[in-house]
């Protein structure tokens, strides 16, 4: 079984430098970026029901246009119960606020926080530790 994992990021470096790191993991792997929550929110909403299509794991940004990640978790903590499978979020932020750290202890969703520069160990390491709990349908 396969892991799907969506990144939700307004910078396109990181979108390449993450799918670069992928192509480097042995294991086996679904991958799709974006560059605005609200595009994922809409996509999230649409197949709710769809156990295949919705994402294992989705790294979100924080500091972005339009709808911040903030704003994101907001949304995805209130249709989150409607989802056909548990979906999880790691933040990966360049923020060094520690507030930020604290702030995200309010949303049960968010297994984790990592700060840019993101690094391959980082992405190891949330894929072996456990944030993801893939069960067959």
């Amino acid at each position: 079984m396969s892991i799907s994992l969506m990144l939700v990021d307004d910078d396109h470096i990181q979108h390449k430098i993450i799918e670069l790191m992928i192509k480097r993991i042995d294991i086996p792997l679904k991958y799709k970026a974006y560059s605005h929550a609200q595009a994922v929110l809409s996509f999230l909403i649409k197949h709710h029901k769809n156990y295949t299509l919705l994402p294992d794991l989705i790294l979100l940004d924080l500091d972005m246009p339009e709808i911040s990640g903030w704003d994101f978790l907001d949304i995805f903590e209130i249709f989150k119960q409607y989802f056909a499978k548990k979906v999880s979020i790691i933040i990966l932020t360049s923020s060094v606020d520690p507030r930020d750290r604290e702030r995200i202890a309010m949303y049960e969703s968010v297994k984790g926080f990592y700060s840019k520069p993101f690094t391959q160990d980082a992405l190891e390491d949330i894929l072996e530790s456990g944030y993801i709990t893939l069960k067959k349908k």
